[in-house]
């Protein structure tokens, strides 16, 4: 039940123009239920970043992180967590390199379970159950006590301050040079963060950073943060305007 009552979310959040679009869903022979959604010609973020087919200049990065965090908002007004933001949940529908304009992206993989090696197992104090958490990318919150009262939107700010990094970094893994997982939750516990990727600018530095304050509280909202990226935005608008004239 509870599955067919997160897979009906997605088919009625996907009217968003930045959410993946579900057309419905089916159960295969072994009761397993699965999403038929539209189809990603380009591929998901990370992977175009990593391969280098995709070499975003900065104003195209903002464009791209506007339209995820239009999509955030849409669902925090439902009082919706997505729970694991990363360039590998982002398809890419259209992309360039130059214009801002010619990227289109939308968010997927909100709120169903998954498994994979990016994933940690965390133990909740609140119950005997063993959460999966997507480690690298989750808030110190989180991997203090993987209790559903921790996740909000909050915590997926948090998140998206670590996909900004990644998207700056070229798809690069966060912590990568840091092989156990234990002390990358330790690293994060003590707000120990990452360093500035090249391909980052000090104002967006300075935005990605307030995502990571390890009290949730002191963290923007997605509502605050499209505004500080949209006054950005016609920052370096007006500076790549004046360098063309």
């Amino acid at each position: 039940a509870k599955a067919d009552r997160e897979a009906s979310y997605y088919v009625k959040l996907g009217c968003h123009p930045h959410i993946v679009h579900t057309y419905g869903m089916v159960k295969n022979d072994y009761n397993s239920l699965m999403l038929v959604q539209e189809y990603a010609n380009e591929g998901n973020l990370g992977q175009l970043l990593k391969e280098y087919e995709f070499r975003p200049s900065q104003p195209v990065l903002l464009e791209i992180f506007l339209q995820i965090i239009d999509a955030m908002m849409y669902l925090a007004n439902y009082g919706i967590v997505h729970g694991d933001l990363a360039c590998r949940n982002i398809l890419v529908f259209r992309f360039n390199d130059a214009d801002p304009q010619e990227n289109f992206v939308k968010l997927t993989d909100f709120g169903l379970t998954r498994a994979s090696t990016l994933y940690s197992v965390v133990s909740s104090t609140t119950s005997t159950k063993f959460v999966v958490v997507p480690l690298r990318y989750a808030a110190p919150e989180i991997l203090q006590s993987a209790g559903l009262s921790n996740y909000s939107e909050k915590s997926d700010v948090y998140s998206m301050g670590i996909l900004m990094w990644e998207a700056c970094s070229q798809g690069q893994l966060p912590y990568a040079s840091i092989e156990n997982d234990d002390e990358v939750r330790q690293h994060k516990l003590n707000g120990e963060i990452l360093s500035q990727p090249d391909n980052c600018n000090e104002g967006l530095w300075n935005i990605i950073v307030r995502c990571w304050h390890l009290q949730s509280k002191a963290r923007p909202t997605f509502k605050m943060l499209k505004q500080s990226l949209l006054e950005l935005q016609i920052q370096l608008t007006a500076r790549y305007t004046l360098r063309i004239l």
